[in-house]
């Protein structure tokens, strides 16, 4: 497994990738608000095009606040990894999250679990 940790003080949020096989792993803990959706767009982004990566898992089981600059980040994902004909899948624990990614219309889109690795068998 490879891992990269992103931090920015601007903001409270945290990446961390790791890989497992074809798979990108990204686990986001904090805030994911309209201030940090920007920069991590951008290090998924660079991530996510890497030769190595086809699937990615969007593990938000750390993550207490989305609003809807997060929807927007991951309808953009997974337009990306679907391009390169791989599959996005969601990780979400906290109830208040899932309830708005259930109003988006996001769990039509894409799978979502509990947990990593419910996510990782399903690809």
């Amino acid at each position: 497994m490879c891992y990269g940790l992103l931090t920015r003080r601007d903001f409270d949020l945290q990446v961390k990738f790791s890989n497992r096989g074809p798979t990108l792993i990204a686990k986001v803990a904090g805030e994911l608000d309209h201030h940090s959706t920007g920069y991590l767009r951008q290090k998924m982004d660079y991530e996510i095009i890497k030769a190595t990566n086809k699937n990615l898992i969007m593990d938000f089981s750390d993550t207490g606040f989305m609003d809807s600059s997060g929807i927007g980040l991951i309808i953009g994902r997974y337009k990306n990894v679907k391009s390169m004909n791989g599959e996005t899948v969601l990780v979400v624990k906290d109830s208040r999250i899932a309830k708005i990614l259930e109003m988006a219309g996001i769990n039509k889109m894409m799978p979502v679990f509990t947990s990593v690795n419910e996510a990782f068998e399903s690809l």
